[in-house]
């Protein structure tokens, strides 16, 4: 909504054909603290930290919602150097087909995507070998950066930590008497991947390598969806969705 608010600001400034429209706007983005986020949201261009990949208007449209966005102070740096481990993580779990150990790392939605492509793998009576496998020289992220973020009201259904009592969906829904919002803010931070695979597919019939287009090094690129309360004291992120 405060988007659209801005858009329809500049609309009339453009109309009036005067910069008066603009002047609460400008003066908006330099008070302070908004002129240092401003400032913070600037330096995570400058270090590569941002998609630099996305379209003008959406990386203008990424800078308004990091700067007006009511959240905690957090590390994105930090943040995105967890994300890398964290891909190598769950793709070790995925590959050596251990769905339980990663159910409290992923969605139940997301879990259920996994389970049916190892499936689809076993179809066609293939596998990923892992045997004696080094993830960290097979799973190479050569590159992860913000892509998005979402500010949500509240978290997702199947959220770890989350009752789904009645007296909290209406507390989450109201921002009213519920520690949803109290200590800390949940969002979604999508997280653009670009990596570097090398595993051998191998014939469980056979036991034979499978020779198939591509082999080798595959670059796969996607968007993991991390989702996790920025300013709790015990926050664990979990991915939503990968695409």
């Amino acid at each position: 909504e405060m988007l659209r608010g801005l858009a329809r600001g500049r609309g009339a400034a453009s109309r009036s054909g005067t910069r008066t429209a603009c002047v609460p706007l400008r003066r908006f983005y330099t008070q302070p603290p908004l002129r240092d986020k401003l400032a913070t949201v600037q330096n995570w261009w400058s270090s590569g930290l941002l998609d630099s990949s996305l379209p003008w208007p959406q990386q203008a449209a990424l800078s308004a919602v990091l700067v007006i966005a009511p959240l905690p102070q957090f590390e994105l740096a930090e943040f995105l150097a967890g994300s890398r481990g964290a891909y190598v993580s769950v793709s070790q779990l995925l590959y050596e087909r251990r769905f339980e150990e990663l159910s409290p790392l992923v969605s139940s939605n997301c879990l259920r995507a996994m389970e049916q492509a190892m499936l689809d793998l076993a179809g066609n009576t293939m596998r990923v070998v892992t045997d004696g496998v080094d993830f960290e020289e097979s799973v190479q992220v050569k590159s992860a950066v913000l892509h998005w973020m979402h500010v949500l009201r509240a978290p997702t259904a199947d959220s770890p930590d989350v009752e789904g009592t009645a007296d909290d969906e209406e507390g989450a829904a109201t921002g009213r008497g519920t520690d949803i919002q109290r200590d800390g803010q949940w969002v979604q931070l999508d997280v653009r991947f670009e990596v570097d695979e090398s595993f051998e597919l191998r014939d469980e019939l056979t036991g034979q390598p499978v020779q198939s287009e591509g082999a080798g090094v595959r670059k796969q690129k996607s968007v993991w969806k991390f989702e996790g309360k920025l300013g709790s004291p015990d926050l664990a992120w979990r991915v939503i969705s990968i695409y």
